[in-house]
């Protein structure tokens, strides 16, 4: 049995089990990926929030990558968005909502397959 899940409601799962993981427009990204990769695999995906969170992490910019993957080496070994990208699926998140201006502006925020 399989029930369609669309972007509200992948939100609405996140902030039921794990609120601070991911940001709204992190979510967002994140579910359009998972979708384009369910269309690609002809085959539904089932919703597991927990597996997600163990499997994506968002990150506000390189330098909070830089520390969750070693500090010092890690800014040798990936110095740039190009060079993580050679090892996982990253996903960049191009905006966010300023919640002062409700405007959107840039954001170095990304998520990533965890590897």
């Amino acid at each position: 049995m399989v029930e369609t899940v669309n972007e509200h409601r992948f939100r609405d799962a996140f902030q039921q089990l794990r609120p601070d993981n991911f940001t709204y427009e992190g979510l967002g990204v994140l579910f359009n990926t998972l979708e384009d990769f369910e269309e690609g695999m002809d085959e539904p995906m089932e919703l597991d929030v927990i597996a997600l969170c163990c499997e994506f992490t968002e990150y506000a910019h390189i330098g909070e990558f830089w520390l969750d993957y070693g500090g010092e080496d890690a800014m040798e070994e990936y110095p740039d968005m190009e060079a993580i990208e050679e090892h996982t699926i990253v996903m960049p998140i191009t905006e966010k909502l300023n919640i002062k201006t409700l405007q959107h502006v840039p954001s170095e925020a990304f998520i990533i397959q965890q590897f």
